[in-house]
């Protein structure tokens, strides 16, 4: 384990453009819809406004559709772990690195395919979930909530493509008042997302080290804290992903990420756990970085900040 001295690191220099480094990436994740408004329309109860509350019924219950579900969500999160979320856009547009676009297409290719095969084994029990949603539905069943099923396997799409942010040049044939206007409004939005891009790494990166200190620091108080077996694990998956996902390329970042598995390194779960000097160094160690990192990140970013869990 290195010494908690090492790569000590200044302010942030400038942040590059989030467009000379990584590409937009929308993954689409496509399934059948499986909520359904009940015929009659509004839900009414006395004292409410029936045009916004209505009642709904929830179509094929069962493990296949769920594990189809569950699937869509790991690969969510593999996505988290190896690029930023754009989500302000629209759901499931990603940032990702240059450095790091083979890698994370590599992924949604095998996953694609491990997907058809969970795709597969719910169209054999297509028929049977519409039975029992028969069953459970009563008068409230309709069979033509249900596509056929050569339509019903083509909503469980898998897709993924690249997207520009730029301002049309057919516009400049138009207007070149509107079109500059246009360009000056792209600039200043990448200008705020190169930003935001740069606080939610940091600020992501303060989730990880807070939870290494509390778990440490608890132990160095007397208090028992209860942490998972694979502590260290999650931190150093963390800290081996964050350069490509560094889209800004701030070094500063990078060092820090450098500096965490340093002081990680040859250390186990079970050593926290156990060793009081080794929890002793990791706190003294993760406490310089939090003090970074919080000179780092002066306000929060404008965007939202998920800090994403590992799904199951």
């Amino acid at each position: 384990m290195a010494s908690a001295k090492e790569n000590v690191v200044t302010m942030p220099t400038k942040a590059s453009n989030i467009f000379e480094e990584a590409v937009a990436m929308v993954v689409d994740l496509g399934k059948l819809g499986r909520t359904r408004k009940l015929k009659g329309g509004a839900y009414e109860v006395e004292g409410t406004d029936k045009e916004r509350t209505q009642a709904s019924k929830k179509l094929l219950q069962c493990d296949e559709f769920e594990d189809i579900v569950r699937f869509d969500n790991r690969t969510r999160f593999k996505m988290a772990t190896l690029s930023v979320s754009a989500s302000e856009f629209r759901e499931g547009v990603w940032m990702v690195k240059l450095c790091n676009y083979n890698k994370v297409v590599a992924m949604l290719k095998e996953r694609r395919a491990e997907r058809l095969e969970l795709v597969d084994a719910l169209m054999k029990k297509y028929k049977q979930a519409q039975a029992d949603d028969e069953e459970a539905l009563g008068p409230n069943f309709n069979p033509a909530d249900y596509p056929s099923e050569d339509e019903a396997r083509a909503r469980f799409r898998m897709d993924w493509y690249s997207i520009q942010f730029s301002t049309p040049s057919s516009v400049k044939s138009i207007s070149r008042q509107a079109w500059e206007e246009e360009s000056n409004s792209m600039k200043e939005m990448v200008r705020d997302m190169t930003t935001d891009f740069q606080k939610t790494l940091c600020v992501e990166m303060q989730a990880v080290v807070d939870h290494m200190l509390e778990c440490v620091q608890g132990n160095l108080n007397g208090k028992k804290r209860k942490f998972n077996s694979d502590l260290v694990d999650k931190a150093v998956e963390f800290f081996d992903n964050l350069p490509g996902r560094n889209i800004t390329n701030v070094a500063e970042l990078d060092k820090l990420a450098k500096q965490a598995k340093s002081i990680l390194e040859g250390v186990e779960s079970q050593d926290i756990r156990d060793r009081s000097s080794v929890r002793k160094e990791v706190a003294v160690g993760f406490a310089e970085i939090k003090a970074t990192l919080e000179m780092l990140v002066v306000d929060k970013p404008k965007r939202a900040v998920a800090i994403r869990k590992k799904e199951v």
